[in-house]
């Protein structure tokens, strides 16, 4: 749909209309900016593995300082936005749309709160897998 939508405002915007496809482009463009700040996070051992689909960086766990869940207005999707210590590649916030659309966010904050939690303790994380948080 949105492929088709882009090839008649390209081709032939005057068979759309012109504030149609100038608006059009603009919500587009919109909702480009707002799903870049969206990343894809792999927590494995003592390593967060984050990725924004065109590059990938390594954080340890030593260098999270906040797991939240936030949501807007209660609503789905909810969010996880893990705050680091230190700037990184992709800031010092990282933001995510956990597994099931959002519903387990709650879980996936916990899980991630614990492996923090334990690499503080003991420097030992209580899963080995390499498990996708998204």
């Amino acid at each position: 749909m949105l492929g088709y939508w882009l090839f008649l405002v390209t081709d032939d915007y005057r068979a759309v209309g012109l504030p149609l496809a100038v608006g059009g482009l603009l919500l587009f463009g919109i909702l480009a900016k707002l799903a870049s700040r969206l990343k894809k996070v792999y927590l494995a051992e003592d390593t967060l593995y984050v990725s924004n689909y065109l590059r990938q960086i390594r954080i340890p766990l030593s260098e999270v300082a906040s797991v939240e869940v936030s949501s807007i207005g209660g609503k789905q999707p909810m969010t996880v936005a893990i705050r680091l210590r230190r700037p990184t590649e992709f800031g010092r916030r990282i933001v995510f749309i956990p597994r099931a659309f959002g519903c387990l966010a709650q879980d996936v904050a916990a899980e991630v709160r614990a492996a923090v939690e334990a690499q503080h303790n003991n420097g030992m994380h209580p899963t080995r897998d390499t498990r996708p948080l998204i």
